[in-house]
Formats: structure tokens, sequence, C-alpha cells
């Protein structure tokens, strides 16, 4: 059992807990460069990009997270004002395959709607497959006219509209 919860960043175990996991489920498997992880992954920065939904399990241990990104969000990438820009959607190796990531974009697309906001967009990399898989199966398209490049590295962009069924 996990339960999702909107984190605003007051509790230390926690605050440790995130940049391990980011690590885990982004450098460790390659997706991002070590270099980054020290200020990107930090917990100051993430809270700058918007809300923080952590997945919990039962012992209350961080399990996954994503960021429902907002338009201050100084590492946006492709939202427009109107889009939720989903961010740094991860779950622990140990608990793939257990709903855990269907459940952090389900709540993402929640509080998306709680704000306002009727259009879902995220990057992801071409070598994320399972993830790909995940947004497929929840309704998220493939825009390619969208995809971008940072250094080097390639970033496919997915969207989708938010109707508020289903959710």
């Amino acid at each position: 059992m996990f339960e999702i919860v909107h984190y605003t960043g007051e509790n230390p175990h926690f605050d440790e807990a995130i940049p391990a996991l980011l690590r885990a489920v982004y450098v460790d498997a390659g997706f991002t460069p070590p270099a980054f992880a020290p200020k990107g992954f930090s917990v100051p920065e993430i809270k700058q990009r918007g809300k923080i939904l952590l997945a919990l399990a039962a012992d209350q241990n961080v399990i996954g997270m994503v960021i429902v990104g907002t338009q201050a969000n100084p590492y946006r990438q492709v939202a427009t004002v109107e889009e939720a820009e989903m961010q740094l959607l991860g779950t622990l190796p140990a608990v793939r395959g257990q709903g855990v990531g269907e459940a952090l974009c389900r709540a993402f697309e929640k509080q998306a709607l709680a704000d306002g906001l009727q259009k879902a967009v995220l990057s992801t990399q071409p070598m994320m497959t399972a993830a790909h898989k995940l947004y497929e199966k929840l309704g998220y398209v493939r825009n390619p006219p969208r995809d971008w490049e940072r250094n080097e590295r390639q970033f496919w962009v997915y969207e989708k509209i938010l109707s508020g069924h289903g959710l």
C-alpha cells in the first residue's frame, strides 16, 4: 500500500529521500549527468519547480514523486502558461510495476485540473520506454514538433487534454 501526498518541504526525512530517489531514478539509470544532481535535485531547487507530490509507502518512506510544474518554474521546458508540466516523475526500482507511477500521474492530473489547467505536457528521453508505455496507457500522445534537445540529449514531448473524467 502507498499514499500520494502534497509535500511542502517541512520534513527532514523527505528532504533527504527526495534527492536520493532522483539520483536512483535518473543518474544511476544514465538519464541525467551526475554533475547535475547536487544542485538540480536539491530540495530548494525542486521546490521552485512547482507542487511536489510524493508516493509514500506504509512506513512513510518515499517511493516515488512527481512535480506539477508551474509557469514560474525556472526548469520549465515546454509548457505554455495554459499547460501543467509534469516533471521528475520517478519511482524506486523496487516498487516498479505496482501502480505507483500511474497513481502519481493521476494525482498530477488532478492537481493540474484543480489549478485550473486543462492540458498536461511532459518531456521524456527516447530510451525511457517504460515511461512511454505508461504515458500512452494514460492517454498522452507524442507531439514530435515540440521535441527538443539540450547538451546533445534528445527529449520527446507528450501531451494530454485533461477532462477530469476517470481521474
